[in-house]
C-alpha cells in the first residue's frame, strides 16, 4: 500500500487518479460509518472521480444495509453514474450479509425487469441469485433455488454451484447434507477441485474434526490438488486453538515448499473482506511499463510487497509483451533498498515466460529448435534460473509443475534438469510428481519435437529410485490403449504388479477398453471378474461398452453378470474414468470420501 497519496500535477494519469479515488473511498467509508448528515454524503459521490470501483468499494464498507441502501438512493441524483455489475454485486452482497431478504428480492427482481439497472446483464442470472442467497446462509432459498434449477442447463451446475451448496449446508451445521452433496457431485460427474477440499477442510476444522482435515490435507497432492491458502489459514487456526504448536510449526514448511502467501486477513483470522488485497489489486491494473507511470510510482513512494508485485505481473501479462513485463520485472529488482525479488515474485516471473509456450503453433513440425526457443524466451528463463541459484532461492515444486505443463517440450526438459538445484528440499514423493507431469507432456501431441520418449522418462524414474504412482501408470496405460498398443498396455501393468501397488478402478477400467478395443472381449471380461473381486466396479460407460461387445457374441450369462454388479461399493459412486485420468487415484478419492463421510 502507499505511504502517501500526493503526487506531483506533472505525472496526472491513471495512478494518480487511483490514489485519488483511495482518498474518496476513504472519505465515503468514514461518511457511512459516522451516521453524516445527507449532505455529507451528496458533497461527497457528485464528484468525476466517482466510478463504479469506488461505489462498490464503499457498499462492501457499509456498517449496515441502510446505510448501503441510503448511498444507492444518494446516487440516484448523479447524473454521470450507472450502476454496473460490479456495484450491483456489492449491493447484493451486504443485503444478503445483513439478512435483508426483501430487498434482496427487490434487487433481484429490478435486474430481471430491467428497472433502475439497465445496464447490468441478466446473463446467468439464476446463478448469480443462487450465489447471493448463499452468501446470506438462508438454506431454505439456496435448496429452493437448487431445486427450480433441477432438469435445467444451469451451467450444467458447474462445481462452483455444488461447492457454494456445500458451504452453505456446512455452515448451517447440516452436517451429513454437506457430505451427501459431496458425493452428488461425482455421482453427477462434476469434479471436485481445490475448492471443494477447501470447503471439506474449513467444515472439519469447524465442527471440531481437526484429525480429520489433516489426514485429507495430506492427501490433496497425491491427488494433484493445490492446497490453498484457506486450507492453511483453517488448519493453522485450528492448531493454534488446539495448542499443537509443534504442528503449526511443521505446517508452516510445508506451506513454504507450497509457495503460499498468505494474505493478511487470513493471518489475523478476521471475517472481513480483504480490504489491501482489493486495493492492491485495483493499483495492480493501474501499472504498466510506461516512463510517466513508473515516475508516478517512484514520487509517491510505493510500499512494495510481493503480493503487490505478483499482482501486478499477473495483471501485466494480460495485456503487455513479455519484453516489457521482463523488463518491469528488472526495473523493480534495481530499486536498490526498496525492493528485492524473492521465491513469489520470481516463480510468478518464470510462469509469465513459460506461459508463452502454451501456443501448438510451436509444435508444427517445420518450425526450428530456435524458432521455439526465440518465441518462448529460453534465454530470460536462463537468466532467471542463473539469478536464482546466485541468489540461493527455492521455488515451489508447484513451480516447476506448471513450468513443465507449459513450456515446449525441449525446453521443459531442460529446466527440469535444474529441479534439484532450484527446489531445495526436493523430495522423492514432489521429483515424482515432476517426472509425472513431464511423462503426460511426453505424450501430448508435441511429442514429435521431443528428443526422448515417454516410456524413455519413465525408465529414467524407475532408475533413480524414484517409483511412479498409481495415476502416472494409469495415464500411460491410458495412452497407450488409445494407440491400440496392447503389448504395452500389458507390460505397464505387469510392472505394476511387480511394484506391489494396487490397480484402482480406473486401471481396471482402461484395461477393460484396451481389450474391446482390440477385439479380446473374453479377456475384457477377466478384467471385469477381478475389479469386481477387489471391491471395485466400473463406470456407466465402460460397463455399458462391456455389455455391447458381450452381447455381439451372445455371451448372455456374462451379460447378466456384468448387469447384475452394484452401482455402488462402499458408499462412493462409479467414477468417470475421463475425469481422474493422470491425476487421482479412486483410492485416495474414496479415502478423502471415507473420512469426510465417518467424521459426522
Amino acid at each position: 500500500m502507499p505511504k502517501s497519496s500526493s503526487i506531483s500535477s506533472s505525472s496526472l494519469n491513471a495512478i494518480s487518479l487511483y490514489f485519488q479515488r483511495s482518498q474518496l473511498i476513504s472519505s465515503l467509508k468514514h461518511t457511512l460509518n459516522t451516521n453524516a448528515p445527507l449532505e455529507s454524503l451528496a458533497s461527497l459521490v457528485n464528484t468525476p472521480l466517482l466510478d463504479s470501483f469506488v461505489v462498490s468499494r464503499a457498499l462492501r464498507y457499509a456498517p449496515s444495509a441502510d446505510s448501503a441502501l441510503l448511498l444507492v438512493k444518494t446516487l440516484k441524483k448523479v447524473p454521470h453514474f450507472s450502476h454496473t455489475q460490479m456495484t450491483v454485486n456489492a449491493l447484493a452482497m451486504v443485503l444478503a450479509k445483513f439478512r435483508r431478504f426483501s430487498e434482496l428480492q427487490g434487487l433481484i427482481d429490478s435486474i430481471r425487469n430491467f428497472e433502475y439497472f439497465p445496464g447490468v446483464s441478466t446473463k446467468n442470472i439464476d446463478m448469480v441469485e443462487f450465489l447471493w442467497y448463499a452468501a446470506s446462509g438462508d438454506v431454505d432459498s439456496v435448496l429452493r433455488l437448487w431445486d427450480k434449477t433441477k432438469g435445467r442447463r444451469f451451467d450444467r451446475r458447474c462445481i462452483k454451484a455444488y461447492n457454494v451448496l456445500m458451504g452453505v449446508h456446512a455452515k448451517a451445521g447440516n452436517d451429513f447434507e454437506a457430505v451427501k452433496v459431496f458425493y452428488k457431485m461425482m455421482e453427477e460427474n462434476a469434479v471436485p477441485n481445490s475448492q471443494t477440499y477447501t470447503t471439506m477442510i474449513e467444515h472439519l476444522v469447524s465442527s471440531g474434526k481437526l484429525d480429520s482435515a489433516i489426514e485429507v490435507f495430506r492427501i490433496l497432492p497425491r491427488m494433484r490438488i493445490r492446497r490453498s491458502s484457506r486450507m492453511y489459514a483453517a488448519l493453522l487456526k485450528g492448531l493454534v486453538d488446539a495448542r499443537q504448536f509443534e504442528v503449526v510449526s511443521d505446517l508452516k514448511n510445508e506451506m513454504q515448499i507450497d509457495g503460499v502467501i498468505l494474505p493478511l486477513r487470513q493471518c489475523s483470522h478476521e471475517e472481513d473482506e480483504d480490504e489491501d488485497g482489493d486495493e492492491d489489486a485495483e493499483l495492480a491494473s493501474k501499472i504498466k511499463f510506461e516512463p510517466e507511470i513508473l515516475s508516478a510510482l517512484d514520487e509517491t513512494n510505493v510500499a512494495w510487497t510481493s503480493v503487490l508485485v505478483c499482482k501486478t505481473l499477473k495483471r501485466m501479462a494480460s495485456r503487455e509483451s513479455v519484453d516489457n513485463i521482463w523488463a518491469f520485472y528488472c526495473w523493480l529488482g534495481n530499486k536498490s533498498g526498496r525492493f528485492t525479488h524473492d521465491a513469489y515474485t520470481t516463480s510468478t516471473m518464470l510462469k509469465i515466460l513459460s506461459s508463452r509456450c502454451s501456443d501448438y503453433s510451436l509444435y508444427k513440425d517445420d518450425l526450428v529448435d530456435e524458432m521455439r526457443s526465440e518465441w518462448c524466451k529460453d534465454d530470460l528463463v536462463d537468466e532467471l534460473i542463473t539469478k536464482i541459484k546466485d541468489d540461493e532461492m527455492s521455488l515451489s515444486y508447484l513451480t516447476l509443475n506448471y513450468i513443465i505443463d507449459r513450456r515446449w517440450t525441449k525446453g521443459a526438459i531442460r529446466i527440469f534438469r535444474h529441479a534439484e538445484e532450484i527446489c531445495k528440499p526436493l523430495s522423492k514423493f514432489h521429483l515424482m510428481i515432476l517426472y509425472s507431469s513431464l511423462i503426460r507432456k511426453l505424450t501430448h501431441r508435441n511429442q514429435k519435437v521431443s528428443p526422448i520418449g515417454a516410456l524413455d522418462m519413465l525408465e529414467e524414474m524407475i532408475f533413480r529410485g524414484v517409483l511412479p504412482d498409481i495415476p502416472t501408470f494409469t495415464g500411460l496405460m491410458y495412452y497407450f490403449s488409445r494407440k491400440r498398443d496392447l503389448r504395452t498396455v500389458a507390460k505397464l501393468f505387469r510392472m505394476v504388479q511387480r511394484s506391489n501397488l494396487k490397480p484402482d478402478a480406473f486401471m481396471f477400467q482402461i484395461l477393460i477398453r484396451a481389450y474391446l478395443r482390440c477385439g479380446k472381449v473374453d479377456r475384457a471380461f477377466k478384467v471385469f471378474q477381478d475389479m469386481r473381486d477387489s471391491n471395485l466396479m466400473p463406470d456407466v460407460a465402460t460397463k455399458a461398452v462391456l455389455v455391447k461387445y458381450l452381447s455381439k457374441e451372445g455371451k448372455s450369462e456374462e451379460v447378466a453378470i456384468v448387469e447384475a454388479g452394484s452401482e455402488e461399493i462402499n458408499h462412493l459412486p462409479p467414477l468417470p474414468l475421463h475425469a481422474y485420468i493422470w491425476n487421482v487415484s479412486s483410492f485416495d478419492l474414496k479415502r478423502v470420501y471415507d473420512i469426510y463421510y465417518n467424521s459426522f
